[in-house]
């Protein structure tokens, strides 16, 4: 990680890892338009899985609202196998392949991101706890329907898109890379952002595995 950097974080297409303290860590992916394979060199996808899944295995699309999976090899969303693009609802189980499952959720009323979870033993690359599919917003917070649940903090912290880069805002002040600011600061590339009862760190990603 490199924390002197001051470039600031293009929106798009790139893909960031999110570190929370005392949380864990998340990937997340600004792109509307995310591809799902097989984790290695060039493979050219947003989400690279570590699993028996095609090189390209499957889009996931963001139109609007609403979610779209779909399939480019062997998909099955709640068991049925799919043969078209097909709308995602809260809850939904993506198979891909033979043994790879993801949980599909969308449960924030004020933000159309989702997140996706490997219910599966594989792993993503890097390593995640969740991938967030932000579209505007992703918000950190205490509330069980947020993106990232941060058990312990007293309010919600929300990260959102603002022209070419990604903002941060929190009532009262905190520190971006130790800077003091206050409600809220636009965000650079691997930067550290600190407040009274919470603590996170965004690492920018290279844009494919």
């Amino acid at each position: 990680m490199n924390r002197s950097s001051a470039e600031p974080l293009a929106e798009a297409p790139s893909r960031r890892q999110l570190w929370v303290d005392g949380v864990g860590g998340f990937l997340l992916l600004t792109s509307p338009d995310v591809l799902i394979g097989q984790a290695t060199p060039q493979s050219g996808v947003d989400l690279p899985i570590l699993g028996d899944v095609s090189r390209r295995h499957a889009w996931i699309r963001r139109r609007g609202s609403e979610y779209v999976v779909e399939p480019l090899a062997e998909v099955r969303r709640r068991g049925k196998l799919l043969d078209q693009p097909t709308v995602l609802s809260d809850g939904d189980l993506i198979q891909l392949g033979r043994s790879v499952v993801l949980s599909f959720q969308k449960r924030h009323p004020l933000s159309a991101s989702a997140v996706l979870r490997l219910e599966s033993s594989q792993r993503t690359e890097p390593a995640a706890d969740a991938i967030v599919l932000m579209a505007e917003t992703c918000i950190l917070g205490p509330k069980g329907c947020n993106h990232v649940v941060c058990g312990g903090w007293k309010q919600d912290v929300v990260l959102y898109k603002q022209g070419e880069g990604l903002h941060v805002r929190s009532p009262g002040a905190f520190q971006v890379n130790g800077a003091a600011v206050k409600n809220k600061s636009p965000l650079v590339a691997d930067c550290s952002v600190q407040g009274e009862d919470f603590s996170f760190y965004l690492e920018r990603l290279a844009a494919s595995a």
